[in-house]
């Protein structure tokens, strides 16, 4: 593994699991500030290199995570790994968009670069503000189930539309078919909640249908996204959600304070997008882009300061949504609200979700990390060998602790999120669970792949 904001997300993540966690950095100083900070070893060096590996203990290792900025970098570690050190499972980050054509999908396979996944945080981070902008109101999102089911959430903030949420969202999740999930207050999750519990401030997930996420925003008071979106910054991240927006049929406009970035993102984006030189921190900036009309700000420079600064200025213009990128989630995620910042991202959170699908043990899908590990919601495939099969879901549940949430039967060809109770699991289902952390041994024991894991 690799320094840097989103190796440094996945060392921190891992260390407090308990793994043996040994991190490669060409800098001294950068090993010296992540060892005194986490309790993860530190080898100096270049991490393609065979003898850096080697002194790693790349030969012992279950896993090697490559997480540079540079995609070759990553692809020769990776590579390295395999040939010299046969690591079982390799990750590469890949930022750009050139490997990443379907055309291309061969050259991570097995018989050639052999790197078994793949983090594309900016990717990632493009789908997440697409998604944003449109369910308005929501603080976090993660779909499931090949889409068709949506776990979001919703921070009852003390503004207007936080307090309609707070009191019309139990009477609106009866009606669309939905249910609430867990809580989220001051950094802990409450896994059995009572809607009479409710708080202002308090983060609750909700699972949904996806066909009825906006009509659920709506009726508890969130008004859906306008046509209109303004981008600070111009990395190849802002890029490609205004690609994905103007495909999306949103007219959007992006601030840009470097001359040559300014004209590369004009170039790239075809005359569709506006491109403004200026600061963001510009009122007059801001103002020329109409950002009062806007549906959501999302900032996404490498600067935390400048981009919550930023959403804050937009917020206190008229715009209706402000979505931030940042770096030091940890330290700052507390702020967020007194700014009006109503929703915030982090490359390295998202690079953790990744990883977990990797290091739990069973067919993991995708995973929903909450509260910086206090809890997960896991989507996995049901194996012959889980001693789910053929009982009910009311016979592996053991408390609010660990939960099925959402169920595909396979036999039945449908997803179900009500009346699970009776629900016989069968092979190849396909199971999304809550589960406290205390609780993810036994998830991974009830998804196992082999009938030895204990």
């Amino acid at each position: 593994m690799w320094g840097g904001d989103i190796g440094n997300n996945i060392a921190h993540r891992l260390a407090v699991e308990e793994h043996e966690v040994i991190v490669i950095d060409p800098s001294s100083t950068t090993i010296k500030h992540i060892t005194d900070t986490i309790d993860v070893m530190g080898v100096t060096g270049y991490a393609p290199h065979p003898d850096v590996l080697k002194q790693a203990g790349a030969s012992k290792a279950d896993i090697i995570i490559a997480t540079t900025g540079s995609d070759e970098v990553n692809m020769a570690t990776c590579q390295v790994a395999h040939v010299l050190f046969k690591v079982p499972t390799k990750i590469a980050r890949i930022r750009s968009q050139a490997y990443k054509h379907a055309r291309w999908n061969d050259m991570f396979a097995s018989n050639a670069l052999a790197i078994d996944g793949i983090i594309s945080a900016e990717t990632q981070i493009a789908d997440m503000a697409l998604q944003r902008h449109y369910l308005s109101g929501v603080f976090n999102a993660r779909s499931f189930i090949n889409q068709e089911v949506q776990v979001m959430a919703i921070r009852m903030t003390k503004n207007q539309a936080g307090e309609i949420a707070m009191q019309n969202l139990p009477l609106c999740l009866e009606k669309l078919s939905s249910k609430i999930v867990c809580i989220e207050r001051e950094g802990s999750i409450i896994s059995s909640p009572s809607t009479a519990d409710f708080r202002l401030d308090d983060i609750v997930y909700v699972v949904s249908f996806t066909e009825r996420a906006k009509q659920l925003l709506s009726h508890i008071g969130y008004s859906n996204g306008t046509n209109k979106a303004v981008i600070i910054g111009a990395g190849n991240t802002a890029i490609a959600l205004a690609q994905r927006m103007y495909a999306s049929g949103i007219k959007v406009s992006i601030i840009e304070h470097d001359e040559s970035r300014a004209n590369y993102a004009a170039a790239n984006l075809r005359n569709h997008t506006t491109v403004f030189r200026g600061h963001a921190l510009d009122p007059d900036i801001l103002d020329e882009t109409n950002v009062c009309k806007a549906g959501s700000i999302v900032a996404l420079t490498n600067d935390d300061t400048a981009n919550m600064l930023s959403c804050a200025m937009a917020k206190n213009l008229g715009c209706s949504q402000a979505i931030s990128l940042i770096s030091e989630e940890r330290k700052i995620h507390n702020i967020m609200p007194a700014l009006g910042i109503d929703s915030y991202m982090s490359r390295g959170s998202q690079a953790v979700s990744n990883i977990l699908r990797y290091i739990r043990k069973g067919k993991v899908r995708n995973i929903l990390d909450m509260a910086h590990g206090a809890a997960e919601i896991i989507e996995a495939e049901v194996t012959q060998h889980s001693p789910m099969v053929g009982k009910t879901v009311n016979e592996i549940q053991l408390s609010n602790n660990i939960k099925v949430i959402a169920l595909y039967s396979k036999k039945h060809n449908s997803t179900l999120l009500h009346k699970l109770h009776d629900v016989i699991i069968g092979a190849n289902d396909i199971l999304v669970i809550f589960a406290m952390r205390h609780k993810i041994h036994r998830v991974e024991h009830l998804i196992r792949i082999s009938p030895d894991y204990i």
